[in-house]
């Protein structure tokens, strides 16, 4: 039975032996002719397993709920085929935590209040006990996006669900600097590679210190060569250089998407360049998402967005840019936001994507 999302309660019409089946597109009921009697069979008829696979299709949060409404079996078959929940509601609340999702395997808590405190640490009861409540009604996550305010946040994370392979870290503000904590600088980007199967790490929300992201990364060597997705897109005033980009691809080298917030600024020592594109090429050559954002770009810091040419040349040649192709065959999508020129870069990007979109 093909079934989509909008037509996930519809019947196809039928005909048997015993009888012809017609449903009306649209409605829940059913007439059934049999014996020359006409029954009615509703939706709620379907087998189980049926019944399963579609509520499994609706992936509309507001969807559902209206779903779970219909009666107590549905309400029941709703939670059992919920993958992905977002709460929202005060910490300190802990009596009005949901138990009946214990299948949800994308869990976002970045929006649970009282905003600015730690999640484990908003409580007298302390954070072990919100931990053991929180993992006891959501055992199977593997997709995680959360507020942090310093590294016992983490250290939390990783302990209650080990198995994790995607973490988002929340962060709008710098990092509390609390004297007598123990936790030193880097200590916290340290702490997220001790889940041993994270294959997806976001910071695009954290903000965090450009340079405790690279020796946190080259440390934790085991867990960074397992990544495919990273995003370092953070909002920061500051980009990586050359050498922090460097580091950064030699840890993770198995990496297929890659988004980074570099400096292209020429006046700067350290500034991205050919160099720079060469070796993330080298150590990165499965990439196949690339976006290499220059930081006064992301701030919108241009002096005149209507210009057609800046007025310093980027470090970023013709030449780096062939190099850097030839390093990546499965390359697909591709964004160079800079805020210098790039001469003659036309011919070697028209070439590589005309070959991509030919293979």
């Amino acid at each position: 039975m093909g079934t989509t999302k909008e037509q996930s309660l519809k019947w196809v019409s039928r005909t048997s032996r015993r009888g012809e089946v017609g449903l009306a597109l649209g409605s829940s009921k059913v007439s059934t002719i049999r014996n020359g009697r006409v029954q009615a069979t509703e939706i709620g008829d379907l087998p189980h397993a049926v019944l399963t696979t579609i509520f499994t299709l609706v992936s509309d949060p507001r969807t559902r709920n209206n779903m779970a409404l219909a009666c107590r079996d549905w309400y029941y078959l709703e939670r059992q085929t919920r993958c992905s929940l977002k709460l929202r509601g005060n910490v300190c609340n802990l009596m009005s935590l949901p138990y009946s999702f214990r299948n949800v395997t994308q869990l976002d808590l970045s929006c649970c209040s009282p905003w600015g405190y730690s999640v484990f640490q908003s409580t007298s009861t302390g954070g072990e006990m919100v931990g053991r409540l929180l993992r006891d009604a959501f055992p199977n996550v593997k997709d995680i996006a959360i507020y942090v305010r310093d590294a016992v946040d983490i250290q939390m994370v990783a302990w209650l669900w080990p198995e994790l392979e995607s973490l988002r870290l929340v962060r709008w503000h710098q990092r509390a600097m609390e004297p007598g904590s123990g936790m030193e600088i880097g200590t916290e980007v340290e702490c997220i590679l001790k889940c041993q199967k994270l294959s997806k790490l976001d910071l695009s929300k954290f903000y965090c210190w450009t340079e405790d992201i690279p020796p946190a990364l080259e440390a934790g060597t085991a867990t960074a060569s397992n990544l495919v997705y990273l995003d370092l897109l953070k909002i920061s005033p500051e980009g990586f250089k050359s050498t922090e980009i460097a580091t950064i691809t030699s840890a993770c080298q198995n990496l297929e998407q890659l988004f980074l917030l570099c400096e292209f600024d020429p006046r700067l020592l350290d500034s991205v360049g050919d160099s720079a594109l060469a070796s993330l090429a080298t150590n990165c050559p499965r990439l196949r998402v690339l976006h290499l954002v220059d930081s006064n770009e992301w701030g919108f810091l241009r002096s005149d967005v209507n210009d057609d040419y800046a007025e310093e040349e980027a470090n970023v040649t013709r030449h780096g840019l062939i190099t850097m192709f030839r390093s990546l065959p499965h390359l697909q999508e591709l964004v160079l936001n800079l805020g210098q020129n790039v001469r003659d870069s036309g011919d070697p990007l028209w070439t590589n994507f005309s070959l991509i979109v030919q293979s």
